[in-house]
C-alpha cells in the first residue's frame, strides 16, 4: 500500500502531477520512483484514488486524468470548473 501526496504545488497546463512525499509505504508491490510517477512492481489490481483542490489564475474547465505507461487511462478521469482564485475539487477512483 502506497499512499503520495503533494501540497502547494504549481502544475502547468498538459503537465504531470509531481508527488513530493510518501507518508504510508507498505510491502515492494508499489512505490514512488520519481516525483510523478508511482510504480507498480508486481502483478495484481490496484486501486488507484485521487483526491484534490485547485486553484487557476483563469477561470475555465480544467480535467485531471491518470496516464499509464504514457497512455491516458479513461475510466480515470475528472473534470471540474474552476473560478479565478477560488479553490476547486477534483477525485476519481479506479481498477488498474
Amino acid at each position: 500500500m502506497l499512499q503520495a501526496y503533494s501540497t502547494n504545488i504549481d502544475v502547468a497546463a498538459n503537465a504531470a502531477f509531481p508527488f513530493n512525499n510518501a507518508t504510508l509505504d507498505k510491502g515492494c508491490a508499489e512505490k514512488l520512483s520519481a516525483p510523478a510517477t508511482l510504480q507498480l512492481n508486481q502483478r495484481g489490481v490496484y486501486l488507484i484514488e485521487v483526491d484534490g483542490f485547485a486553484t487557476s489564475a483563469e477561470a475555465g474547465e480544467d480535467t485531471v486524468q491518470l496516464y499509464v505507461n504514457g497512455v491516458a487511462y479513461p475510466q480515470a478521469i475528472s473534470s471540474f470548473t474552476t473560478e479565478t482564485a477560488a479553490i476547486a475539487t477534483f477525485a476519481f477512483k479506479t481498477f488498474v
